[in-house]
């Protein structure tokens, strides 16, 4: 028996597009949140519904009774969100902000890098 999902509001779906948009990040898919700034790519996450986010593997969706739908995001920034009634009450937001710290720190590094083979090869 298939469940039907609740009517996500506005405010959790931006909490999945972060999420998405990190993980892309993290996976290599997306070089840099500039990159994504006014392309189409932000509306069509935020269009995508819950159930093709699990078809894709980005998200799982499970359900019960004491929690309507838990989303897990895939990967090591595996971010939970407990949905419940439509509001977001949980997510661990911090892992998240490692990920892209680590993320920015690894971009500048590469940056030095360059600069650094710039001046080896003079």
């Amino acid at each position: 028996m298939e469940r039907k999902v609740k009517k996500i509001s506005k405010h959790v779906l931006a909490v999945v597009q972060r999420i998405i948009i990190l993980l892309m990040i993290k996976e290599g898919k997306i070089d840099s949140l500039n990159r994504l700034r006014g392309e189409p790519l932000i509306g069509e996450i935020i269009n995508i519904k819950l159930k093709e986010l699990a078809e894709l593997g980005l998200i799982k969706v499970t359900s019960n009774k004491t929690k309507p739908f838990e989303l897990t995001a895939k990967g090591d920034a595996a971010a939970d969100i407990s949905l419940f009634n439509g509001h977001a009450f949980y997510l661990r937001i911090n892992e998240i902000k490692q990920v892209f710290d680590n993320w920015k720190e690894q971009m500048r590094e590469k940056q030095k890098g360059g600069k650094d083979e710039e001046k080896t090869k003079k």
